[in-house]
């Protein structure tokens, strides 16, 4: 009698190995139900779902989905054994996936976890545009963006000290926001920005500025709140402060 090769082996002990964690991950979640209920429910007779609980056989994928479904338990778990067990659960876990936190600095200028998540495609879209419509980027090139805290009223009204904004570091325009600015007889490159007071203090805490580009080449760079002066250079002889990036989404307390 011909003995079987390593190869068929190997297969046969991977495949003992899964369904032994397979009826372990089963046992669990059907301690406490009553076996040929959950068998109807399935459309399985009670003798097969004994042999899933005992390592004999494992399910088609399609009675895997209707056995997670009957327990309300995730799919993902029963089959591998990774994540939260729940249903609920599971769908809260997925939707999580898709929202992730950016850099974060606070009023006092250090680097802080971010006090929030955004949905990663409406971010995309917020600041890169439609993906059929490609935005046009400055010097860099999709940077993280940076969530900051206000620590002045040097804005105020428009953005009140401790507002938290979202500052887009690529520089990039979409063709809405050219559209709009041509619209309005501006220049696209108007708008609120983040500056560091300092460029050789990378810890210090960023302000923020208005930028207002004019046809007599120059650059105003101001407050909203009057009681700040503002700043005027003129592009052929002078060379304004460079900003860590453009304001493009305000969150304040009401």
């Amino acid at each position: 009698m011909k003995s079987p090769s390593p190869t068929s082996q190997r297969k046969m002990n991977a495949e003992e190995l899964y369904r032994a964690e397979f009826a372990k991950r089963l046992k669990q979640v059907t301690e406490n139900l009553e076996i040929s209920g959950l068998a109807a429910k399935i459309g399985v007779t009670p003798a097969t779902l004994y042999r899933w609980l005992n390592a004999k056989f494992d399910p088609s994928l399609a009675k895997l989905a209707q056995l997670a479904d009957a327990m309300k338990v995730s799919l993902a778990w029963l089959v591998t054994g990774k994540g939260p067990i729940d249903a609920r659960q599971a769908q809260r876990h997925a939707l999580l996936e898709e929202y992730g936190t950016t850099d974060f600095e606070s009023a006092g200028g250090k680097a802080e976890k971010s006090p929030l998540a955004f949905y990663e495609p409406w971010l995309f879209m917020l600041l890169y545009g439609s993906s059929e419509e490609p935005t046009a980027f400055g010097a860099t090139d999709m940077n993280v963006p940076l969530l900051m805290e206000v620590g002045d009223d040097s804005m105020e009204p428009t953005i009140a000290k401790g507002a938290l904004l979202l500052v887009d570091r690529s520089f990039g325009l979409t063709p809405l926001a050219r559209q709009r600015a041509q619209s309005e007889g501006r220049s696209a490159y108007d708008g609120i920005y983040a500056f560091r007071p300092n460029a050789n203090a990378p810890t210090a805490h960023l302000i923020i500025r208005r930028v207002q580009y004019r046809l007599d080449a120059t650059v105003v760079i101001r407050c909203d709140n009057p009681r700040y002066p503002e700043e005027l250079y003129a592009l052929k002889v002078q060379k304004p402060p460079m900003p860590v990036g453009r304001v493009v989404w305000r969150g304040s307390r009401i």
